[in-house]
């Protein structure tokens, strides 16, 4: 739910498909929905979890076994309430989120950073970021839970709230946009999102506070039965199943955190989520669709799949976590896994083989890991196939080179020459005004191939660029990186701490969001910035820490307080800075 920069993979996926199989039985339903950063998880009839979308920091691959009775999405970690009271989180752990303390919960909220969790006495507890108020990002003293007991928690991105038995809410952590400081009145429910929360009333009226940059607490007219926070979006149920999101997302142009998140279906829901830059609703058959950010997996966020809900699957977890021991389960009593399947003289065996054969015809997905680095451990390739399908791969990058990000010898020897030849012809086009005593240039351009160290010809660490910011006019920087993923260091910054700069990095042409920063102290790397001296000189100015890919991109300031004054980009890769 909570803004974040994102590192980028590409993957080869292989597909087999079979012909002639019966059709796939009923799948578990879902009970409940949870939309995070980049990624989805649901909660099953039968207790199991199902996760999908982003997975580099395993939040929805590495996806515990045993049953469950609540999940809680963060940024980049998942959290699961077990039925004994038991708590277990996967994904991301920079902060300590996931490790969860000693204890039984009757609740849980996973924030960006941080969880929290209500015990059956009404205590609360958090862990993870913000367990101290230093001010500096992450630690904004979103953990530091205050006394009394509640009836409900929610974790936000940098604050947390809490919902008291007389209907009173507490909230907790930053308060840079007023996030905290809680409107008067009693509530039902209450939910923290990015930098704003919003509370539903016992009459049905919602109201929202803090941050309204996006439109997230403006509130339309009419009664709601739940309320869900997202980053930069909220989305409400309405007593008759329909719902109605408002912020971020009301258009779908895909740039400037418009992804479709607050464009609602006409369907019907019992339960909503909203996320970073998706939405997800669970219906009254227990089925979920979501939209917004994430219809397409192209591997390179926000398209990361998260709303690409499963196809039915009836996967079995096992004690040990591993979907090869599922598999086993539902070949030896299928109907552990709901398959009811029946050949034509009426035998079960048929629909056990089949699974066997097929698991993927039985609605079986299995680790999409394990069958790359095991395919014969999910029944679905022979080793035959997957050395017929690596080489169809590397027959392509032969006859197309360029469709592999690849060139031929005979391209790059071409590329090289034409270089050569054009700092002979006109040595200054190359930077060459080296003489050597004969007159001759030749001599300094055969220098310069030999050693370029001697010519001034050094690898380029860093860039800078100025301009003047006014609140009409922004400043633009463009950046090419090549020759794969730079850790790179943006720093954004008032000459004379007149403007208090907002950083922005989107794609070219496409202006696709990465991300942004108004603060530097609020970049999850601040720490990294001030230990190696590269924190900027005020305050206010802006710096992040960002894994870029090779492409083009644009780094943007704009005046948030509305002065005027010289600005200036920074642009350093890291990879200089041990």
């Amino acid at each position: 739910m909570f803004r974040k920069m994102q590192f980028y993979q590409r993957m080869l996926l292989i597909v087999v498909a079979w012909s002639g199989l019966i059709a796939a039985p009923q799948a578990f339903a879902y009970k409940q929905i949870e939309a995070g950063g980049h990624h989805t998880c649901g909660l099953k009839s039968n207790g199991s979890v199902a996760c999908w979308g982003e997975y580099y920091a395993g939040q929805n691959i590495v996806v515990p076994s045993g049953t469950f009775a609540q999940l809680s999405t963060g940024w980049s970690h998942t959290c699961g309430l077990k039925s004994d009271g038991s708590v277990t989180c996967w994904g991301l752990n920079s902060f300590g989120e996931g490790t969860v303390p000693s204890g039984t919960f009757t609740q849980l909220s996973a924030g960006r950073a941080h969880t929290c969790g209500l015990k059956s006495d009404g205590s609360a507890t958090c862990w993870g970021a913000g367990k101290t108020s230093t001010g500096t990002f992450p630690e904004s003293g979103q953990s530091i839970v205050p006394s009394g007991t509640f009836t409900q928690l929610s974790s936000g991105d940098i604050h947390t709230c809490g919902l008291r038995s007389d209907g009173s809410a507490t909230c907790w952590g930053s308060n840079n946009w007023g996030q905290t400081t809680v409107p008067s009145g009693t509530f039902t429910q209450i939910s923290a999102g990015g930098n704003h929360t919003c509370g539903l009333k016992s009459d049905g009226s919602a109201t929202c506070w803090g941050d309204n940059r996006s439109g997230q607490s403006s509130v339309p007219s009419g009664t709601f039965t739940q309320i869900n926070a997202g980053s930069l979006h909220t989305c409400g149920l309405k007593s008759d199943g329909s719902a109605a999101c408002w912020g971020a997302g009301r258009t779908s142009t895909r740039t400037n955190y418009e992804y479709g998140q607050s464009v609602v279906p006409s369907d019907m829901f019992i339960q909503l989520s909203a996320g970073y830059l998706h939405s997800c609703g669970l219906k009254s058959d227990g089925s979920a669709i979501c939209w917004g950010g994430g219809k397409t997996n192209t591997g390179i966020n926000p398209e990361a799949g998260q709303s690409i809900v499963p196809a039915d699957d009836n996967s079995c977890p096992d004690t040990n976590g591993s979907t090869q021991t599922g598999i086993d389960q539902c070949k030896t009593n299928p109907a552990s896994c709901g398959i009811t399947l029946a050949d034509t003289n009426g035998s079960t065996q048929t629909g056990i083989d089949q699974c066997k054969a097929n698991p993927v015809s039985c609605g079986i997905i299995v680790s999409t890991d394990q069958c790359k680095t095991n395919p014969a451990s999910c029944n679905l390739f022979t080793q035959v196939q997957v050395d017929a399908a690596k080489q169809a791969g590397i027959d392509l990058c032969k006859t197309n080179p360029t469709s592999c990000n690849l060139f031929t010898q005979a391209q790059i020897d071409a590329a090289k020459q034409a270089a050569i030849a054009q700092c002979k012809t006109t040595p200054a086009s190359c930077g060459i005004t080296l003489i050597d005593n004969n007159g001759s240039t030749q001599v300094g351009i055969d220098q310069c191939k030999t050693n370029p160290a001697s010519c001034g010809i050094t690898k380029l660490d860093g860039i800078s660029t100025n301009a003047f910011i006014t609140p009409a006019n922004k400043m633009i920087a463009g950046v090419l990186i090549s020759g794969g993923t730079k850790r790179l260091m943006v720093r954004a910054s008032s000459v004379d701490g007149a403007v208090d700069p907002l950083l922005e990095i989107v794609t070219y042409p496409d202006r696709k969001p990465l991300g942004s920063n108004d603060s530097w102290a609020t970049d999850l790397a601040a720490a990294e910035l001030s230990q190696k001296k590269l924190a900027p000189i005020h305050a206010t100015d802006a710096a992040m820490i960002i894994n870029l890919p090779p492409g083009l991109f644009t780094m943007e300031i704009t005046s948030k307080n509305g002065a005027s004054g010289a600005g200036i980009i920074e642009v350093y890769d890291m990879a200089v800075f041990p």
